[in-house]
């Protein structure tokens, strides 16, 4: 913790020093920081354009707290000239009182969320939906009482990609592909799958409106070689096995009303069982996401519920890991971290959320964790905007630790241009490879599809290129 903290105090506003680009010596950010105690008279004052010249200057944007009355408000903008690698790295610290609003550009900003605070400043990523370009920017915030805000940049730690041309290995679309080494020899891939019940033949179709509504639960696939694959239909569904979500959810909102799907299950080989863990959209009234654990002595089920009254816990992209000890974690969204009781019946403690060295979480959602040596890897996805402006879901990001909780190392690209949700697994010769499920253009997107990765000598993970064909 100490070593994180020293980093943000270097980053922070006036910047002097920045973690080196293994690949380029990036260019430094200039910046100019203004606020004002007085409510401005016009409603532009988050643009970029607005005149902010009788507002006080500063070369410290952790100082304005501090001139903030107790009972005040304060307006601060930060312009700042960016490259687009400090864009990807680039985040908020924000404290207050009360409640505050982060504007990018003239953009409002998702503000619900933050992350637990470092001597009293939340850490307030900026993604995954970002409204920086490359050049200019200007961040605007407003908050109550000794109020403050301030940016933080890192260069984005990127590396050298191979040449990888992906092959689909089944017709089906699906989402969030990930596979396991069952028991029998054989592996078992699951996904994000659409449905036949409901609206669920809609569920890929995000022109409809009713995309991401409903699908039929889980649906597994097994193959002996990794490249041959047999569809064993839905191995779990809301009308055969759903307990604490059987019934969909009932609002008066028509983008909610009647929505049950299952989102990115993971499935798992574990103490000699076959596990399933789910994310539940909408899933019971007054709760927006939900996790559940399916356990069975066959990959076809019939599966049980370790809690059938409730969920695990809130969230979803929920991954479990055994550690070497026999210990059960549960991970999901973006990285928060927990033990599992020995039943998987709910949560034996906290959660913590992973946070690398240089960013406020690995990546924003579809977490996996494994464990090589006596190193942990926890990898993301995250949205990332291209050298040519393009903003796209796509990187797969990973940080390292040799405990379990951390303190994590810069997170850096595993896969560049992937979608995310990478979950790597060994084969029977113990070669590494990992799942996915989309590739940019020209390849048909959301399709599933296997890539091999590897370790370098100093234990980070890097694609090989290699893929698996029929």
């Amino acid at each position: 913790m100490k070593t994180t903290i020293a980093l943000i105090a270097l980053l922070l506003f006036p910047l002097t020093a920045f973690a080196s680009d293994p690949i380029a010596t990036p260019v430094k950010p200039t910046s100019s920081i203004c606020y004002t105690l007085t409510a401005p008279a016009s409603t532009a004052w988050t643009a970029k354009d607005f005149d902010d010249s009788a507002w006080t200057k500063t070369e410290d944007a952790a100082s304005i707290p501090a001139a903030v009355p107790k009972d005040g408000e304060v307006w601060i903008r930060i312009r700042c000239d960016l490259p687009w690698e400090f864009i990807n790295n680039t985040y908020a610290k924000v404290t207050g009182t009360g409640p505050v609003e982060v504007y990018v550009n003239g953009k409002k900003t998702d503000t619900k969320g933050g992350y637990p605070s470092i001597n009293g400043w939340r850490a307030w990523p900026l993604t995954p939906i970002r409204h920086e370009q490359p050049g200019v920017n200007v961040y605007a915030f407003h908050g109550k009482g000794p109020a403050g805000f301030q940016l933080v940049h890192e260069p984005w730690v990127k590396g050298s990609y191979p040449e990888i041309k992906p092959q689909a290995l089944i017709e089906e679309t699906l989402r969030d592909a990930n596979i396991i080494r069952g028991g029998d020899g054989n592996y078992y891939m699951t996904g994000t799958f659409a449905g036949t019940e409901g609206d669920g033949l809609l569920f890929f179709d995000n022109k409809s409106g009713k995309h991401w509504k409903n699908n039929d639960g889980v649906k597994l696939y097994r193959s002996p070689d990794l490249k041959n694959w047999t569809d064993l239909g839905w191995v779990w569904t809301f009308k055969n096995n759903a307990t604490w979500c059987k019934e969909p959810f009932k609002s008066n909102d028509p983008l909610t009303n009647g929505k049950q799907a299952i989102f990115a299950p993971k499935f798992h080989y574990l103490n000699g069982k076959y596990i399933i863990v789910y994310g539940v959209n909408f899933s019971m009234p007054n709760h927006h996401w939900g996790v559940g654990i399916a356990v069975a002595d066959k990959p076809e089920g019939p599966y049980r519920e370790t809690s059938p009254d409730k969920p695990i816990c809130d969230g979803y992209d929920s991954h479990i890991f055994r550690d070497d000890d026999g210990q059960l974690y549960l991970i999901r969204n973006n990285g928060l971290l927990g033990k599992l009781k020995p039943d998987m019946s709910g949560l034996d403690g906290p959660m913590k959320l992973i946070s690398p060295e240089n960013y406020p979480f690995v990546g924003f959602e579809g977490v996996s964790m494994i464990k090589r040596g006596d190193t942990y890897y926890v990898m993301a996805a995250d949205i990332f905007l291209r050298p040519e402006g393009v903003e796209t879901m796509g990187s797969t990001m990973v940080a390292s630790s040799k405990n379990i909780f951390g303190p994590y190392s810069k997170r850096y690209v595993l896969l560049n241009n992937a979608w995310g949700h990478s979950r790597p697994l060994q084969d029977e010769k113990g070669k590494w490879w990992t799942a996915m499920w989309m590739w940019e253009k020209p390849f048909p997107g959301q399709k599933f599809w296997i890539t091999g990765i590897d370790f370098a000598a100093d234990g980070t993970i890097y694609p090989t290129g290699e893929v698996i064909g029929k």
